[in-house]
């Protein structure tokens, strides 16, 4: 988690989300995710329209490092890793479940990618693909 706090508190990042927020205001502005015709890579937004949603709050908190993207794409992350988890314990989770999630989350294998959006539907998709095969893992 390390890497990506310093980022977002030194307002650095990579390409990536910087095209998020921008596709936000290109939606308020223009009513699509996407530039006329991109001239330069900056302004080519590869990504689908649902995307879009990560970028409204830095169009909402401009000046607050709270809109930057990743910050809600790790919330988005957790939430959907605690939704799965619960899915498929089909209950409360238990205690060792909850020690094991907070490792999983806090790790480097998935903090340092958290530090860009890039990875985190791939993590999201693997975390759920693991716990539906191995449910009796304990997990």
């Amino acid at each position: 988690m390390a890497p990506g706090t310093a980022l977002i508190a030194t307002h650095t990042a990579q390409l990536e989300v910087s095209v998020v927020a921008e596709s936000a205001a290109s939606l308020i502005t223009t009513g699509s995710p996407y530039g006329p015709g991109p001239s330069v890579l900056a302004e080519y937004n590869p990504y689908g329209p649902a995307m879009t949603l990560f970028g409204f709050p830095s169009q909402l908190f401009p000046e607050n490092r709270i809109g930057d993207p990743r910050i809600w794409f790790a919330l988005f992350f957790v939430a959907c890793v605690l939704l799965a988890s619960k899915l498929v314990l089909a209950g409360p989770l238990p205690r060792r479940s909850r020690m094991q999630l907070t490792v999983l989350i806090a790790s480097p294998v998935v903090a340092l990618p958290m530090r860009s959006e890039e990875s985190i539907f791939r993590l999201w998709a693997l975390h759920f693909s693991a716990l539906r095969r191995r449910p009796e893992a304990g997990w």
